[in-house]
């Protein structure tokens, strides 16, 4: 399978994001990426990649959901 550019990515990206009938903000939020880095993959100024991830499950800005209390 040949590979994809990084315009193609991104196109595939905001076809699944529409069909789930998602904001690029929504989408960024859920994936832990910032808006432009979203906006920038969609358009294909930034390629999506190992370097494009969302961080390790137990890494957040905050406490976790499942967290104890006061943690």
């Amino acid at each position: 399978m040949p590979s994809l550019s990084p315009r193609e990515v991104g196109q595939r990206i905001a076809t699944i994001r529409r069909t789930r009938r998602m904001t690029q903000k929504q989408l960024a939020r859920a994936a832990f990426l910032s808006l432009p880095m979203i906006k920038a993959v969609e358009r294909g100024a930034r390629p999506a990649g190992a370097s494009v991830h969302a961080p390790r499950r137990g890494w957040t800005h905050g406490p976790s959901p499942d967290s104890p209390p006061g943690r």
